[in-house]
């Protein structure tokens, strides 16, 4: 077989980059064979992921209050009452029921990777979703902030 290349088997490999490290082939088996996460420890060194959250005009107004009184974040606040509510996981998601479809202010809110998992699944299991949850949590911890 000749090895001579053609121009575009040149103009290809100049082009196309290939990986060099194995962190894609990692990412690639992570996604097609994902870790247990009752079996595999959540990683505490994944970054943060990051969640749109829609408030209701006054559950926003209260949390950034509360959040300028006690010296915190919102997303602080957000995430305590997130680690509280999924306590009783059951119960958060019937309480989401109310929260699904709300109209309000967009807002972001970054959540530790191992609580995001958790919402994600919680969601998927009781047919709800993250932003919901997340709604009713803050409800469930703050019911003065919704009045």
């Amino acid at each position: 077989m000749n090895a001579k290349q053609t121009t575009a088997d040149q103009v290809r490999s100049s082009i196309i980059r290939r990986p060099v490290s194995t962190a894609p082939s990692a990412r690639a088996a992570e996604t097609f064979h994902p870790v247990s996460p009752t079996t595999d420890p959540p990683r505490s060194d994944a970054p943060p992921q990051r969640t749109t959250v829609v408030y209701p005009a006054q559950m926003r107004l209260g949390l950034k209050s509360h959040a300028a009184t006690r010296d915190t974040t919102v997303t602080e606040l957000v995430r305590l009452a997130a680690t509280d509510g999924l306590t009783d996981a059951a119960a958060l998601a019937q309480s989401s029921r109310q929260f699904q479809g709300v109209n309000g202010r967009r807002s972001t809110v970054d959540l530790p990777a191992d609580l995001h998992k958790t919402l994600k699944v919680t969601a998927a299991q009781y047919d709800t979703s993250v932003q919901a949850l997340l709604l009713a949590a803050v409800h469930g911890a703050y019911p003065e902030l919704s009045a």
